[in-house]
């Protein structure tokens, strides 16, 4: 790729993870037509365009998608490499992080990206609220939360880092019972492990793979409100659980879970950091931030 400024691909990469030029500007602590200015420079220097963009909506283009695969390491890396020169300069960050997340994120993987943070910023505390509960962040004075739910508040900021995928697992032993476990029509005859919520009134499945689409009745095993007890029941072989991917993927590279139907989804979620619509972050949580997204997106990165 031939060489490009450093300030557009910041700009650029802010846009494609923010998704809004109105975000990325409050983010920046710039103005809107900078943001645009920005874009259409380096469209214009690459010769293509990086986004679709909608009133609603600011979307990757395929060249888009390519160069921020290539050039988003890299700003990551030197915001980093900056982050670490401001803080050997005697502006070690500190404070206090209120955060919330959703239960199984929270502990599966948001507390693992907590503790590296802590490592390189020990002056750093946190008070921790995992739950199912989506709470008033400005009410109860929470600086971030990491979301599966997408929000339309105009008093939050939202940051997209990844989708939450769910997968039909069961154990080896379970999957000997059934016949083609490629084929979808499969779990109408397996004892099902599924959410309270899953499939809505009536228990219809929607599945899709590309163009293919295919809506299944069903009858589950058992409906459960919590993903641990959930792959337990699978991996004890007692049906095909319907459960977060990131949750099992361990489980499937060791061999206690088989994918069932791969490929099949039936819904995803987009992951979310949502913060307070202040003005101007602190440099605390603007660092954090950046930290935490990087984290959630190297974790959530499969789909």
């Amino acid at each position: 790729m031939q060489q490009l400024d450093l300030n557009l691909l910041n700009i650029f990469v802010e846009a494609a993870a923010l998704g809004s030029f109105s975000k990325v500007a409050s983010s920046l602590n710039i103005q809107k037509s900078k943001v645009t200015r920005a874009i259409q420079r380096l469209e214009e220097d690459l010769k293509g365009q990086l986004f679709y963009r909608t009133t609603r909506e600011l979307s990757l283009t395929m060249l888009g998608q390519r160069v921020y695969a290539q050039v988003r390491p890299g700003i990551q890396e030197l915001r980093k490499s900056m982050g670490d020169l401001s803080s050997n300069h005697g502006n070690d960050i500190e404070g206090k992080i209120r955060l919330t997340a959703v239960g199984d994120i929270g502990i599966n993987v948001v507390t693992p990206i907590i503790a590296k943070f802590s490592e390189r910023y020990p002056k750093v505390c946190f008070d921790l609220l995992y739950s199912l509960d989506v709470i008033d962040l400005v009410k109860s004075g929470i600086d971030i939360a990491v979301r599966v739910a997408p929000t339309t508040q105009q008093t939050l900021r939202t940051r997209r880092v990844g989708s939450v995928y769910f997968s039909f697992v069961a154990s080896p032993k379970y999957v000997q019972q059934l016949r083609d476990i490629s084929k979808p029509d499969v779990l109408t005859k397996a004892q099902l492990i599924l959410w309270a919520q899953d499939g809505g009134p009536g228990r219809v499945l929607k599945l899709s793979k590309g163009s293919q689409k295919v809506n299944l009745k069903v009858t589950p095993f058992a409906t459960v409100t919590d993903t641990a007890t959930m792959i337990q029941l699978a991996t004890l072989g007692r049906g095909v659980a319907h459960a977060p991917f990131f949750m099992c993927e361990k489980l499937i590279a060791s061999g206690d879970l088989v994918e069932v139907c791969p490929g099949w989804d039936t819904f995803h979620s987009s992951l979310t950091i949502v913060t307070p619509a202040r003005k101007k972050s602190s440099k605390l949580i603007s660092t954090f931030m950046d930290f935490l997204a990087e984290g959630l997106e190297t974790a959530f990165q499969r789909h």
